[in-house]
């Protein structure tokens, strides 16, 4: 049976809930949404249900794909299918019409997160051309080491998040952006007002979401002693996993553990593609009378330039392309 793809905007957030908690049964890790819950998180990481799908046989909902979208970026917020439709390649074909989607829609580079474990995940994506950006891990705060001189003391949030927003210029991990915590409750303390930490406050205790160290004062240990404040006063703190490994080192010197569950960040590889044309098409126009001439054009042009009498002389293994057509010209 054919899936039939309809926007999320066909749907309530109880239902898109619903469907979500459905998709994921039997997953790796196990994953239920409170309907509150879905809407504050998706909302926080920048949820568009006019790029979100739920793909239908007949009435019955198979799959579902949450996309998050900042500007000409979008994230694979979720994406999962019902257990009686896996492993049958249909994870392959949802994510390329997803993806050709995106692209019309005017997106220039997609993110998501894997599990580490989820092989099946990691193979699909990385065939699709997905590239590792980060490997992601969660801390928790197991061992109170001594006493630090200092008070936390409280900030303004959207203080924190301006000044915070300005330096990391897209830089960070899409769940470390600052601009996710915009809407999000939590609390912002400070250590000195030079190091501070973004603690939300959704659930039953705070999770350590967010650090950021003046740049005037980095390389002085404030990250360092602010963990540790932060165990003392939060004891059995920890954060989800959207940190960069590369802090590992950091946060053991504070007293926490790493997590067992680790993921990795991917992209599609568009930011780092020089003039953007790694995966096109090229085609050349048949010779008849003067140069002939090659161009570079999108892999999803073919059948346009087909149709103008030229042929493919060169075709990349990639089935399409998620960025805006850049075209060049090559006199022979």
């Amino acid at each position: 049976m054919e899936l039939t793809a309809v926007p999320a905007t066909q749907f309530s957030s109880v239902q898109l809930t619903d469907i979500l908690n459905a998709c994921f049964e039997a997953y790796l890790v196990p994953v239920t949404q409170s309907v509150e819950g879905f809407v504050q998180r998706f909302s926080a990481e920048g949820m568009s249900l006019v790029d979100s799908r739920v793909w239908l046989a007949g009435d019955e909902p198979a799959a579902i794909a949450i996309v998050a979208r900042r500007g000409s970026a979008a994230r694979l917020a979720a994406f999962a299918l019902r257990p009686a439709w896996r492993g049958k390649g249909l994870g392959r074909k949802l994510m390329q019409e997803l993806l050709m989607l995106l692209q019309q829609q005017g997106i220039e580079t997609v993110f998501l997160e894997v599990i580490r474990d989820n092989h099946a995940a990691v193979a699909l994506y990385q065939s699709l051309g997905f590239t590792r950006r980060y490997g992601l891990c969660g801390y928790l705060s197991t061992e109170l080491l001594p006493p630090v001189p200092g008070v936390l003391q409280l900030y303004p949030t959207l203080s924190l998040l301006r000044r915070a927003i300005e330096e990391s210029n897209s830089q960070l991990p899409w769940l470390l952006d600052p601009l996710t915590f915009a809407t999000l409750p939590c609390q912002v303390v400070t250590l000195e007002h030079r190091a501070f930490a973004v603690l939300t406050t959704a659930g039953s205790r705070p999770v350590l979401s967010f650090l950021w160290v003046e740049p005037a004062a980095r390389r002085q240990g404030l990250a360092r002693e602010l963990l540790m404040a932060l165990a003392q006063q939060f004891p059995g703190i920890g954060t989800s996993v959207t940190v960069p490994e590369t802090f590992t080192p950091l946060f053991a010197a504070a007293g926490y553990t790493p997590l067992s569950l680790q993921q990795y960040e991917n992209d599609d590889g568009s930011g780092r593609r020089e003039v953007g044309l790694a995966r096109s098409v090229r085609w050349t126009a048949k010779k008849q009378h003067g140069p002939s001439i090659s161009l570079s054009f999108p892999a999803s042009y073919p059948f346009v330039m087909a149709k103008r009498g030229m042929r493919c002389v060169k075709r990349n293994c990639w089935l399409f392309c998620k960025i805006r057509p850049i075209f060049s010209i090559r006199i022979t």
